[in-house]
């Protein structure tokens, strides 16, 4: 390779490295950003088990479980799908019912979609993400521990996790 052609790789490259650093129309935002968790690791566990259930462990490791722990973990697990899926529920009415209301709120087709369309069902799963309703998890462990789904010293826990 010539000099000439080296100067533009070294160009290049640099170009790419700044691009990769610094993307341009990001002001400096980045993609990933790390929470800082403020549960420790029994509580993390805890929390993992109750929203994902079973899932978290190895199949080893649920064939080794005793039946009634398998039981409890998936009870637990359905408790917490149902008080999530209907706190959902609820801020998605909330929201609804203000937009509709802000906009169309002296009709009386609205007052009547208003009151007829307040309540939650058990039969309807909302698939929106927490991002969505800009949930967080010290929001959802707050809502877990208010519902008993945690323990009453959840926030005192601090033991090392045992998986068996």
């Amino acid at each position: 390779m010539n000099n000439q052609t080296t100067n533009k790789v070294e160009t290049l490259k640099q170009s790419v490295l700044e691009y990769q650093v610094n993307p341009p129309g990001y002001k400096g935002v980045r993609y990933q950003i790390k929470e800082n968790d403020f549960l420790n690791s029994h509580q993390n566990f805890l929390f993992h088990r109750a929203m994902y259930g079973l899932s978290i462990y190895t199949q080893e490791e649920i064939n080794s479980m005793n039946w009634e722990k398998r039981k409890r973990i998936i009870k637990v697990h359905k408790r917490t799908q149902a008080v999530l899926n209907q706190w959902k529920q609820e801020i998605l009415i909330n929201m609804s019912n203000a937009l509709f209301s802000k906009y169309f709120g002296r009709s009386p087709f609205t007052q009547t979609l208003l009151s007829l369309y307040s309540n939650t069902e058990k039969d309807f799963k909302c698939t929106l993400d927490f991002k969505s309703f800009k949930i967080t998890k010290s929001m959802i462990v707050k809502k877990l521990f208010e519902k008993g789904i945690f323990p009453t010293n959840f926030y005192q826990l601090n033991q090392e996790v045992t998986c068996k």
